[in-house]
């Protein structure tokens, strides 16, 4: 079993799987095939882009957890509204 990823520039990808790491909406401007299943399919056609933007941060250490804290954060004000250790 392969997949086979056609560019728009030409150059061609094989593989036995892909991620597709996009927002529902774009992802659903793909032409696959054979197609999706209609029960795959209409997600992204109904789902709205948001704005956000993911940031991943390593650390050589989780010093956060020394302080007795989680590494997790949810707020409603602020650049970060969210963040999971």
């Amino acid at each position: 079993d392969s997949v086979t990823v056609h560019c728009r520039g030409g150059r061609v990808a094989r593989g036995r799987r892909v991620i597709v790491a996009l927002s529902p909406t774009l992802a659903g401007r793909i032409m696959y095939d054979p197609p999706l299943s209609g029960y795959r399919d209409q997600p992204t056609q109904r789902m709205p882009n948001s704005a956000a933007m993911k940031a991943f941060f390593v650390y050589d250490e989780p010093f956060w957890r020394a302080e007795g804290l989680n590494g997790q954060l949810i707020s409603d004000v602020g650049p970060a509204r969210m963040s999971n250790d």
